[in-house]
């Protein structure tokens, strides 16, 4: 309460070291005509700003997440509130049993908050309840939901624009406004509650974004005039409203700005994905897709935002590398970077004058998509049979497995009584 009672104090500026405006602390400013909040405070206390009866508009920065019971009780000139965009929540107190505002005579609000309260005849349901100064009112794509008679009563409203945030309009969330004449949702509603626009019968606009129409509960739609309400849709979804309980009563449907289009990935010369994008939504690349022996290389220039058209984006991919060693027995021949799925070439000898190549084993017909090992069927080289020196021990074989008794020119097989083998080449 340190400054309660101030009836001199006309303006004020508070700093934004100061986190918390605490209980009291500007109750009673009468003469307060303009405040401004800074931007590191969080929380507005209990009758923080109680009885400022002189305060016109009130700015609530986007660092505030919290604004206390009759912190704007007797706020007798309050007619602008503007809560600051962003992602947060922002809690709203009330006024016992009355609404937060109920002392404020309301002209237009600005929420691009999503404001969270007590509903319920013991906190007045809503902040803004039966607020019959209220005429206008702008709701960002942060808030969810409209919650059931968040704007009940409000006989004097006339304009409404909610975002694309908003998935719900809740039951009686306009009822009672007489007055409400143009009313827009974004393409986000899916659902509109009972009695929704109950006493909503000097409608004359009723733009909806929604390329699907919301489902509507009993009676959520039946007191707008049908018959001089026009009813704007989204371009080439009238037939969609023509056919939807409740939505077909209209006898105008028009076809506004078409908002939908379509975003497509190619890859490879054919579709990959699909997705259906509202204009102005930000726009993140798709994952990365794979494809085997490949590295994708990126995806052309895509928009930040979904343009008033169907986009096509192409995935681009490096073919890869891989890597073939040629060995001999436990030595390495070579080795030779190969691209997937290329034809491998191979070494023609071993470049060896005791070593002569009989043949590569195993070789695949195109280069995988990883390294591998060729290993090569060789033999001992001699010059003539005399060089070889008999052995008690072993066996000579042809390469047909045939047993004979001494080696012959070509590929001779050596097999000894241990169980392994040799090969010799006698040219």
């Amino acid at each position: 309460n340190a400054f309660d009672g101030c009836t001199a104090l006309k303006t004020l500026n508070i700093p934004n070291s100061v986190k918390d405006v605490g209980a009291y602390a500007f109750n009673g400013c009468s003469s307060l005509t303009s405040t401004q909040i800074g931007t590191g405070v969080t929380t507005l206390g209990i009758y923080a700003f109680s009885n400022c009866s002189s305060l016109p508009s009130l700015t609530i920065p986007k660092s505030v997440t919290n604004i206390g019971n009759y912190a704007l009780q007797g706020c007798t000139s309050l007619s602008k509130v503007i809560m600051e965009e962003d992602a947060s929540e922002l809690s709203l107190g009330s006024n016992g049993s009355d609404p937060l505002f109920a002392s404020c005579p309301l002209d237009s609000v600005f929420i691009g908050r999503n404001i969270t309260y007590s509903t319920g005849n013991g906190y007045g349901y809503s902040p803004f309840y039966r607020n019959t100064t209220l005429r206008s009112i702008h709701i960002t794509d942060k808030e969810t939901e409209i919650s059931d008679n968040e704007f009940y009563g409000c006989t004097n409203l006339k304009n409404v624009h909610i975002g694309n945030g908003v998935t719900t309009i809740g039951k009686w969330a306009f009822s009672g406004c007489s007055s409400l004449d143009q009313f827009s949702f974004g393409y986000n509603v899916k659902s509109i509650g009972q009695e929704a626009f109950s006493d909503c019968t000097a409608m004359t606009r009723l733009t909806s974004l929604a390329p699907t129409p919301p489902v509507c509960g009993s009676q959520a739609l039946d007191d707008i005039n049908k018959w001089t309400c026009t009813l704007v849709v989204p371009g080439t979804h009238s037939a969609q409203y023509q056919a939807a309980n409740q939505w077909k009563d209209f006898f105008f449907i028009e076809e506004g700005e078409k908002i939908d289009f379509t975003l497509t990935y190619i890859v490879d010369g054919e579709v990959y994905k699909s997705y259906v994008i509202f204009k102005g939504d930000a726009l993140t690349p798709d994952a990365e897709p794979s494809k085997e022996g490949y590295t994708f290389s990126g995806w052309s220039e895509i928009p930040e935002t979904m343009p008033a058209n169907d986009i096509e984006v192409t995935g681009y991919f490096t073919i890869n590398m891989y890597q073939v060693t040629f060995m001999y027995g436990d030595e390495v021949l070579m080795t030779d970077s190969v691209e997937y799925g290329a034809v491998i070439t191979l070494p023609e000898s071993l470049n060896s004058e005791r070593y002569t190549l009989i043949e590569w084993l195993d070789v695949p017909e195109t280069m995988p998509a990883h390294d591998i090992i060729i290993y090569a069927d060789y033999a001992d080289v001699i010059n003539s049979a005399s060089e070889y020196q008999n052995q008690e021990d072993a066996e000579i074989y042809d390469v047909k497995g045939v047993r004979r008794s001494r080696l012959q020119r070509g590929v001779n097989i050596i097999r000894y009584s241990n169980g392994t083998t040799k090969k010799l080449m006698v040219k």
